[in-house]
């Protein structure tokens, strides 16, 4: 048994055949009493590399940093953080990232329904023959010919550029005298000076 009170935060235990008051763990003995030990300053700790230490009364905590989840003593990239947005028809799963819903696929960035549903199959039978078959996504189809619009688009914007670029050319060409015709500043003065 001590013999004397023992500080606060410290428990008299037996140590080498006698009794002795030691500090409770996350406490350091100083000057007969235990004041908190700050594992986090003092680099005590076994937080994770992308963690927080927060120090308590006697231990410490642990906490991800922004961006990772976990336990604090390991950390790892959160692939669905609050505001990661996803696109419609799709939900974001850890380690992963956005998924399409069931029966839908990823387009473009974009979840499309992979099969027509029967309550949207056009009623008129010549808007049925558009070629799309049951069991085929129209807005798949859909996609597809705003793709290839695009780039029959992009094929005549670029044919158009070549030859307004080739007439500039000649327009410039034809207007613009010739180097050799026009005196330089200097020459001038030669020719004044004579």
């Amino acid at each position: 048994m001590c013999l004397t009170t023992c500080p606060l935060d410290s428990t008299c235990k037996k140590y080498r055949y006698k009794f002795k008051c030691i500090c409770d763990p996350g406490y350091i003995l100083s000057n007969n009493v235990c004041p908190d030990y700050d594992e986090c300053v003092n680099n005590q700790h076994n937080c994770h590399s992308n963690a927080f230490c927060t120090n308590n009364k006697g231990s410490f905590n642990c906490t991800c940093n922004i961006g990772y989840i976990g336990n604090g003593t390991h950390c790892r990239l959160d692939s669905c953080p609050s505001w990661k947005v996803c696109p419609p028809r799709s939900s974001c799963k850890q380690d992963v990232g956005c998924v399409c819903n069931a029966n839908h696929t990823l387009i473009f960035g974009t979840c499309y329904a992979d099969k027509i549903q029967p309550n949207i199959l056009p009623q008129n039978p010549s808007v049925a023959s558009n070629n799309i078959s049951p069991g085929t996504s129209a807005e798949v189809y859909t996609v597809v010919y705003a793709i290839f619009g695009a780039l029959v688009g992009l094929c005549v914007l670029t044919f158009v550029a070549a030859m307004l670029k080739d007439k500039l050319r000649k327009a410039v060409t034809s207007v613009a005298p010739s180097r050799s015709a026009t005196p330089r500043p200097f020459e001038r003065l030669k020719d004044t000076a004579s």
